[in-house]
């Protein structure tokens, strides 16, 4: 084959792979990578008001453990004390690109603690709402949860990848629903309940 055809090719081929999509159900992390038996042993960060923690989860380095979705990557944090009616924001970016279905988004859940790290009841899985930016790849989805009473700590891990879709429109206002992802960025902030 001559040069001048294969640069062709090869460029065409780079092209191609650069657009690829994400896959719909991703693979869940490997039950070999589970660190820890019980949430007692997780390991915990401290989560303050009015901070934000920037987390990068990773599929292949973030810690796994298994909830009642299956195996998913995490971040646990301690609480302040007097954190009741407080409101717990993760904010989950969308990553890939540079086309709309080729993107993919990590969906954060919530799991609330007792002292005892016992699982508190109320919803692991919040909506999402959308924050548009600039170009689609600086949107972001935003889920929201009130702090119970009795939560001292709270995990905020991976979601099930067989939820319903997220979506995001184009700028012509077509409709994409976007895979969930074990990998992914999510900002995490706790804000103060504002007095009734």
């Amino acid at each position: 084959m001559q040069l001048s055809l294969r640069v062709p090719i090869f460029a065409t081929t780079l092209l191609l792979a650069g657009c690829a999509r994400p896959p719909l159900i991703p693979v869940a992390p490997a039950a070999s990578r589970v660190c820890c038996q019980s949430l007692q042993q997780l390991p915990v960060d401290t989560l303050t008001f009015e901070d934000t923690k920037s987390v990068s989860f990773d599929a292949e380095r973030s810690p796994v453990f298994t909830f009642p979705e299956g195996n998913g990557v995490f971040a646990a944090y301690t609480l302040p004390m007097a954190s009741e009616g407080a409101v717990l924001e993760l904010r989950a970016f969308v990553k890939g690109g540079p086309t709309i279905p080729s993107m993919s988004i990590f969906r954060p859940n919530a799991l609330f603690l007792d002292t005892a790290r016992n699982p508190l009841p109320g919803p692991r899985e919040a909506p999402l709402r959308t924050r548009k930016g600039i170009l689609a790849r600086s949107m972001s989805k935003i889920a929201t949860y009130e702090v119970p009473a009795q939560a001292r700590f709270v995990v905020v891990y991976s979601g099930s990848p067989h939820a319903e879709r997220s979506t995001i429109s184009s700028e012509n206002g077509t409709m994409y629903g976007i895979p969930y992802s074990y990998t992914g960025s999510v900002d995490i902030s706790l804000k103060k309940a504002h007095a009734k």
